[in-house]
């Protein structure tokens, strides 16, 4: 992982991290970027299809509802879902309606030190009406962001942290 400007993508956490190089103006003293970016953090609105990323035995969810306002979601945020796809024999069926976190998204964002974290797929887990995890495993990386919202218990679920 080299500290040069460019995107770098890790395979085995299914992300890219852009590295933005940060140089001096000549004519100025104050130090700027030499590429910006608008700090966009919501991505996912209603009727956006997400994978789920737990074993709650849901393969795909439709977003019906996003708590707060505004209506645009971010990684963190509480969804409301309806199951479109499910296993056979898995704890939910389709139909069913969850409360879901979003735990992935395709929409690149940036921390503050610089770098900017974007995934392969938007995902989510389902959880109980006690926001609870409903399944037991999570499967792909999760993003450090959602220690700021407290759910602890997911980043212990899931086995990768970026």
């Amino acid at each position: 992982m080299s500290k040069r400007p460019g995107i770098v993508w890790f395979p085995y956490f299914h992300c890219t991290v852009l590295y933005i190089a940060i140089t001096t103006c000549n004519t100025f003293t104050e130090t700027y970027r030499k590429k910006r970016h608008k700090d966009i953090k919501r991505m996912i609105q209603i009727m956006t299809k997400l994978a789920v990323a737990d074993n709650s035995g849901a393969k795909l969810v439709r977003c019906i509802g996003i708590k707060g306002t505004p209506k645009l979601a971010s990684v963190g945020r509480l969804l409301t879902v309806s199951v479109k796809e499910a296993l056979p024999g898995g704890k939910v069926k389709p139909g069913e309606k969850h409360k879901a976190l979003l735990i992935r998204c395709r929409k690149e964002w940036s921390r503050p030190d610089g770098r900017r974290i974007r995934f392969d797929d938007n995902a989510c887990i389902l959880l109980t009406s006690e926001l609870k995890p409903i399944g037991s495993r999570l499967f792909g990386p999760v993003p450090f962001e959602l220690r700021r919202g407290n759910w602890l218990r997911v980043l212990g679920l899931s086995g990768r942290q970026v």
